[in-house]
């Protein structure tokens, strides 16, 4: 990895869903891509760790039942004219969300201005058009999205085309990271053309709720005029939106995305905040529930009478799902860089702490790029080893094949009764992957073992290895006292690199 480069793969989860009605009949298809990054929140004389969650979707609609080219049409069946589309947050209860930014919030079809010139003056007509026109006023709108920031750098642009835009200032969080690594400037958007639909996005922050509704505005704006004759089934509309869909005895077409299909992209950055001591794996993890909704209209001529429906909320096809649990710790976690970064048990700061051995804990680096979990611990570090279930896991990612990489455990082992120093036997059981290493300790006081996770350069060494991948490495490390003396063992910092 080029040392200013960003790699957003590591920070994102992509999640694609075919989307089908209660019949099982497909109507659409969705892609979303989450990406999350750590900050802490240091206002208010305390620091607050959370995470800032950007939930990117795009929705497909197909159209597949207009044919292009020279017909005779009398009707206009079932073609897209509403989408709804929600986006929920799912939230342990010791967790705190607040939306920073959503995007697009709202979108008219366009605003433009003529220019007439005569013999003697110029007039200038402005012309405010909300409900659009089927032959002009094409939005371009770039849904980007943005990576959060590392201290001051940003990593990643909020960017809209379309005459909008955010004040970001308030994403400079003091995200955990190297500062070093992270100066590249990326950003990652989709690009669609709005012709003739609006939308409206808003949230519901008591459920941590995102919700866009995209409506044809032209020829007829399915939003506004959606009320019922007394027949109860067709919609009765004003004579100006009859008039945009028949001309005498030709019926006029709906909007060309209303045709052609959907393409519709949307984006929300939330921040989430957690008090100290969460449960590991527990209130770190969270889904994301997704609604969509679609509603068809259709129009036709019935004996010279134009006859318009719109699915009601509860004949619309819809579908909610779920994104797969996304752990925030882990897909937060930066690449590590050039050097080697310690995590230190007396110095660095716990995420959850254990008090008692049959606590788990977690913590992780300064710099965010090594995140170690385990058990069997007590509030000082140290274990008796006594029921053989003392472990420890450290997850880490690398962006390269070529580096060499080992673990380093500084620990200290202490005997009740010296004399028995021949009877020590400490045995770890690392396991990385498939594969499983076992080294013993028979030595008292301080001490440091080295793991070797990747050593390639010496290609003539019979110890040349390499056991990891790029992307996510777990290493798992069970410290067994096979021996028979008691020990007490103090774990006092972990080293990769």
């Amino acid at each position: 990895m080029a040392k200013n480069n960003i790699i957003r793969d590591f920070y994102s989860s992509e999640y694609d869903q075919i989307l089908t009605d209660s019949k099982g009949v497909v109507f659409g298809k969705s892609y979303t891509v989450y990406e999350i990054y750590k900050q802490s929140n240091v206002s208010n004389l305390e620091k607050i760790n959370g995470y800032i969650v950007n939930v990117k979707q795009r929705i497909v609609v197909p159209n597949n039942s207009f044919t292009p080219g020279a017909s005779k049409t009398t009707s206009y069946l079932n073609y897209p004219a509403i989408l709804q589309n929600t986006i929920t947050l799912n939230l342990s209860k010791n967790a705190q969300a607040k939306v920073l930014s959503y995007s697009p919030k709202t979108l008219d079809v366009g605003v433009y201005s003529d220019t007439v010139t005569t013999e003697n003056s110029t007039v200038t007509r402005n012309n405010q058009i909300n409900t659009g026109s089927n032959t002009s006023n094409v939005n371009n709108y770039v849904v980007a999205l943005d990576g959060g920031f590392y201290n001051d750098i940003p990593i990643g642009n909020v960017s809209l085309n379309y005459s909008q835009g955010w004040n970001s200032e308030h994403l400079r969080d003091y995200s955990n990271g190297k500062s070093s690594r992270l100066q590249g400037n990326s950003s990652s958007g989709f690009s669609m053309s709005v012709k003739d639909w609006n939308v409206i996005g808003s949230f519901d922050p008591s459920q941590n709720m995102m919700r866009w509704v995209w409506g044809q505005a032209f020829p007829w704006n399915t939003l506004l005029y959606n009320q019922l004759n007394p027949d109860g089934v067709t919609i009765a509309c004003p004579s100006f939106v009859v008039n945009r869909l028949v001309d005498g005895s030709l019926l006029l077409p709906p909007s060309e995305l209303a045709m052609f299909g959907l393409d519709f992209t949307s984006r929300a950055t939330w921040l989430i905040e957690y008090p100290n001591n969460v449960a590991v794996n527990t209130d770190e993890i969270i889904t994301v529930t997704h609604q969509t909704k679609r509603y068809t209209a259709s129009h036709a001529m019935q004996s010279g009478t134009l006859i318009l429906s719109l699915d009601s909320d509860d004949s619309a096809s819809a579908m909610t799902y779920n994104s797969p649990s996304i752990n925030l710790s882990l897909y937060s976690l930066a690449p590590l860089d050039v050097g080697s970064t310690v995590v230190n048990f007396y110095t660095d700061e716990f995420t959850l702490a254990p008090q008692n051995p049959t606590d788990q804990f977690l913590i992780s680096s300064r710099d965010n790029d090594i995140v170690i979990s385990g058990v069997g611990f007590d509030a000082n570090m140290s274990s008796s080893l006594s029921d053989n279930t003392t472990s420890i896991q450290v997850q880490f990612k690398i962006a390269d094949s070529y580096k060499d990489y080992s673990i380093g455990l500084n620990h200290v082992i202490q005997l009740a009764d010296q004399s028995q120093v021949a009877s020590l036997n400490i045995s770890l059981i690392v396991t990385i992957g498939t594969v499983e290493k076992i080294f013993t300790i028979n030595s008292i006081g301080p001490s440091q073992l080295v793991i070797p996770l990747r050593s390639i350069f010496d290609n003539t060494s019979l110890d040349a290895q390499d056991f990891l991948s790029v992307g996510l490495n777990a290493v798992t490390i069970s410290i067994n006292n096979t021996g028979t003396t008691p020990v007490t063992y103090s774990l006092k910092s972990i080293l990769v690199g």
